[in-house]
């Protein structure tokens, strides 16, 4: 049976034993199960990872799946407790899959969840916080945040979990996240004060930044545009500081789909992540060219002037006729400039470069397999492998 066969949230039968399990995930080598009815099955016998290829699993049709839903639900609030939604615990079950975080230590995981709790919630005018919506991006935030929960709960001892604070008997996670009350925020807080843009048909455009630079771009039209490089400065704000912008760092699980790595043209593999016989790796693409960046937003948010920090905000609102004056200027500037492209920032988990990545690999003249990434590299990227 291939991959194609199985479908996260459906019920399967082993012809062998008449064993019901669900389907938690599906990845480009296995496939997650999980029992239907675990009552009295220890934890360790509950979970099974088989083969994207293997056979001799049917499925439930949905009309008879009910008595295994329930069983299935009973299960599942068993072992994570009444307090964590249905949505949660199938993200818990669901980082089986690949447990990408086992080789990270808690100072990162700390930081980890700090950022995500940067990422969770969105402020109004009062710097009063409020949690993300669905069509913001929560659930990719929660199921971040729960992975990490059910990492720490599979480990022997961990100091996170000796803070009942944040993490009561390892199963929910409280984040309490409030700007204003967080010490480098004090000395700069714009709340209350920040003006809010009137309401246009079309996207805006919004450049944070001092009023001194945005009041000379406004009146006469001048901007400045730095090279990449340049936000490698560890002077910067946090929002501001960024050492990857020249390179692309991945530090793949061995468990996910695997990357392989290979020279062109002899076609000779340097390296393969699912090789079980390597410790972690740090995967680190280019990095050895610069170019000129310019960077803005599409949201309006009052948080934006912490961040960055800023006292003015400069709103764009044709933003094809700027992006036009813009490609005109700097050619007239830098004559030998190859080219200017404008888009969407795309950000990228390097812990867990899944499928969402690929597009934007391929961009970069790499070429695939149908199972996992297959690197060709020219001569011209440079490559970088650490073992961590």
């Amino acid at each position: 049976m291939s991959k194609r066969n199985f479908e996260p949230g459906t019920f399967y039968v082993r012809s062998s034993d008449q064993m019901v399990v669900r389907c938690e995930g599906v990845n480009d080598a296995n496939i997650l199960l999980h029992l239907a009815d675990a009552d009295g099955v220890p934890s360790e016998g509950r979970r099974l990872i088989v083969a994207a290829s293997a056979g001799g699993w049917v499925a439930v049709p949905e009309g008879d799946a009910g008595p295994y839903m329930a069983t299935y639900a009973r299960d599942l609030f068993a072992e994570f407790g009444p307090e964590l939604d249905e949505q949660g615990a199938v993200f818990r079950r669901q980082y089986h899959l690949d447990r990408y975080l086992a080789a990270i230590g808690e100072r990162e995981i700390r930081d980890r969840l700090t950022a995500i709790g940067d990422n969770l919630v969105r402020y109004d005018q009062s710097g009063a916080p409020r949690l993300l919506r669905e069509d913001e991006g929560l659930l990719y935030w929660q199921k971040k945040a729960e992975e990490i929960v059910e990492e720490l709960r599979g480990r022997e001892r961990n100091q996170l979990f000796e803070d009942s604070r944040s993490l009561p008997n390892g199963k929910v996670l409280r984040i309490s996240h409030d700007l204003r009350r967080k010490g480098e925020y004090e000395a700069y807080a714009p709340w209350n004060k920040v003006p809010w843009p009137s309401a246009r048909t079309g996207q805006s455009l919004f450049k944070f930044g001092k009023k001194t630079h945005l009041s000379d771009a406004l009146q006469t039209g001048r901007l400045r545009v730095s090279p990449a490089g340049s936000y490698a400065d560890p002077s910067l704000s946090a929002a501001r500081h960024d050492d990857g912008e020249l390179k692309l760092v991945l530090r793949p699980s061995k468990t996910g789909f695997p990357i392989v790595v290979q020279s062109t043209p002899s076609g000779k593999i340097l390296f393969d992540t699912s090789d079980h016989s390597r410790g972690p790796l740090a995967i680190e693409l280019g990095g050895d060219r610069d170019y000129y960046v310019w960077c803005c937003t599409k949201i309006y948010e009052p948080r934006l002037y912490v961040d960055f920090p800023a006292d003015a905000c400069l709103v764009i609102h044709d933003h094809r006729e700027f992006g036009k004056r813009l490609g005109v200027a700097l050619a007239a500037k830098a004559p030998g400039l190859s080219h200017m492209i404008a888009g969407d920032v795309e950000y990228y988990d390097p812990l867990k470069p899944d499928d969402a990545l690929k597009p934007d690999l391929r961009e970069c003249d790499f070429d695939f397999l149908v199972q996992g990434i297959s690197f060709c590299l020219p001569g011209r990227i440079p490559l970088r492998v650490a073992t961590i």
